[in-house]
């Protein structure tokens, strides 16, 4: 069983309509969603991004301790197939909710909805029924129990690491390049920015 999480970003609706269209416009990668792997991003385009994102920080109108990591998150592969997305709110820093289930904890992801997570033998079950009353994801997964080798996840985190810290050296020399002046970038857009001030 190979396991992956693969790291996205999602742009926003408002982004999008505000973009004008050039040769670099950015393809989502995967249908129905707008979802865009960090690797496919030219350095124009995830300057406007950083910039769109971080806006209300760097205007004063909010705290850097109420700024959010870039919205995306991880999509889980299994064996080849896209079988789970990022779903509303969830972010790059969610990174640590994949790890924790790597370890065998318990995890609870701020995205919503949020699969229910069980732990049965060496194996890891994503719970992913709504009730008539819940939240739908969006997009539907593959299966409503999602079940993978725990171990397979470990692996799946670490390579995923290793993309967010090459993301991050990105993120540090557009930083520099551009003058934004956003101290330590790489907490702020990607791993946890929750209690800086």
């Amino acid at each position: 069983m190979i396991i992956k999480l693969i790291p996205v970003i999602e742009l926003p609706t408002d982004y999008l309509t505000g973009q004008p269209a050039n040769d670099n416009s950015l393809k989502f990668s995967f249908e129905e969603t707008t979802f865009v792997l960090l690797s496919t991003i030219p350095d124009e385009d995830l300057s406007a991004i950083v910039l769109h994102h971080t806006e209300a920080f760097r205007t004063g109108k909010i705290k850097r301790s109420e700024a959010t990591s870039l919205w995306g998150g991880f999509i889980l592969q299994i064996d080849g197939k896209d079988s789970f997305f990022p779903q509303c709110c969830s972010d790059l820093s969610d990174i640590e909710y994949w790890n924790r289930i790597s370890q065998g904890k318990q995890s609870v992801c701020e995205g919503h909805p949020s699969p229910l997570v069980r732990f049965k033998d060496d194996f890891v079950l994503l719970d992913c029924n709504v009730g008539p009353h819940d939240e739908p994801f969006r997009p539907a997964p593959a299966e409503t129990i999602l079940r993978f080798y725990r171990l397979s996840l470990i692996n799946a985190v670490a390579f995923a690491k290793e993309e967010l810290t090459a993301f991050e050296k990105r993120l540090i020399k557009l930083n520099e390049q551009e003058k934004w002046g956003i101290e330590n970038i790489g907490r702020l857009l990607i791993w946890d920015n929750a209690n800086y001030d």
